[in-house]
Order: structure tokens, then C-alpha cells, then sequence
């Protein structure tokens, strides 16, 4: 079989599965209106698959995690901060910088062509934020350590999480993806399908239905 028929295929088995996750996830959802502050594209799929708007700045952004912490844990400061863009060595997106001196924090738009777009949906979404109903959402990675982690213990927010690929117990919110344990940190969970259904990693052990509805249970069995 060729590559292109395989490919084909493997799109279609992954749009199906994709239309019935969604359908489950959305029927199950009870809170809505709700942001979601992530360090990658996850909380992006997640609006998607639960068929909500996206209600956050963060949308098709990458973030260190180290930095991501400091960004997420004092999240009232940066959404007053200007993004100043730079010209960043490997890197075609546009780069931006939010914050000054050693509370300055880089962000990638990996998903947008130009700074204006950039810019321009990072102020849009960023009028949309739901205070009273903000969620966290990162993985371990980037040499960060349980003190970036704690940061996020600052945060004002009704829940966090933080993918790991093997137990930390020291991460306070950790959520360990075993579908993840062969490599050393949950940091390419975004990037990570399994090759037949097209599930990221995340989409096949966590409940976001769940854990957004604020269920004590929330790990796929």
C-alpha cells in the first residue's frame, strides 16, 4: 500500500474518532465559559473538541515552562503588559516578549503568520478571560522543578493541572500520561498520536469533561 492510501485512511479513521470524542466530551460538559491558560496547543484541541469559543490569549502560543509558571502564576500583571516583538534565531513565527526585566517572559505565536495577527488575537482573546473560571493547564519539561511548579500555587484559579510521564510526586496537580513513559517529561504530549486513532496522548488517560465540571475523578479508564 502506498504512502498517500495509508495516509488517506489514517485521516479518515482519525476524523471518526475525532467526531465521536467530540460528541461524547460536549454532551458531558456542564461548565462552560470557562479559560483555559496553557503553555501549548492542548487547551486550542480542547476548545475545539468541547465546541466552545476560545476564551483565552494563550491559543496556538508556546511557552518554556519555566517561564510559563511565572506567566501563569501572576496572570493579572502580564494581561496589562504590551507584547514587544523580536526577531528570534530559529524561529519563522512571530516571537514576542510580555513583561520587563527578570519578569519579561518569551512567547512563541507558532500557529500565526505575522505579529499583527498575532497581536491582534492575543488583545481579542484576552478581553474574553473568565476570572471567576480560569484553568491551568501545563506539562512538565525544560528543566523546570517542583519550585517553578509551586509558582502556580498563586495563581487565582479553579483548577491546574501538570502532565507528567512519570510519577512527581513533589508536582503538586501532577498527572502522570503513561502512554508517555518512554520518553523523559510529558513535554512532546502535544505532538504524540497514537498512530491509529490520531488521539494525543493527553485525549486517551484525561477527562477534561470531568476535570472542567470539577469531578474528583477525571483518568480515563
Amino acid at each position: 500500500m502506498d504512502n498517500p492510501l495509508k495516509k488517506l485512511l489514517k485521516s479518515q479513521v482519525w476524523d471518526r474518532v475525532e467526531k465521536r470524542e467530540m460528541a461524547r466530551m460536549q454532551s458531558r460538559l456542564r461548565n462552560r465559559d470557562f479559560t483555559l491558560i496553557c503553555s501549548n496547543c492542548c487547551a486550542g484541541v480542547m476548545y475545539h473538541l468541547l465546541g466552545q469559543r476560545f476564551d483565552s490569549p494563550t491559543i496556538n502560543i508556546w511557552m518554556n515552562k519555566k517561564d510559563f509558571c511565572r506567566f501563569a502564576s501572576d496572570l493579572p500583571f502580564y494581561m496589562e503588559q504590551e507584547l514587544l516583538f523580536y526577531p528570534k534565531e530559529g524561529r519563522t513565527c512571530p516571537c514576542a516578549m510580555i513583561g520587563e526585566g527578570e519578569r519579561a517572559v518569551p512567547i512563541d505565536f507558532v500557529h500565526y503568520k505575522t505579529e499583527q495577527d498575532a497581536r491582534q488575537k492575543w488583545e481579542e482573546r484576552k478581553r474574553r478571560i473568565h476570572w471567576d473560571n480560569l484553568f491551568i493547564i501545563t506539562c512538565d519539561g525544560d528543566k523546570s522543578d517542583a519550585e517553578d511548579f509551586a509558582l502556580l500555587d498563586r495563581a487565582h484559579c479553579r483548577r491546574k493541572i501538570v502532565f507528567t510521564s512519570h510519577e512527581h510526586p513533589e508536582i503538586k496537580d501532577s498527572f502522570v500520561l503513561h502512554t508517555m513513559k518512554k520518553y523523559p517529561t510529558a513535554g512532546r504530549m502535544q505532538l504524540t498520536r497514537h498512530p491509529i486513532t490520531g488521539k494525543h496522548s493527553w485525549r486517551r488517560e484525561f477527562d477534561y469533561a470531568a476535570w472542567l465540571n470539577g469531578e474528583d475523578s477525571f483518568r480515563l479508564k
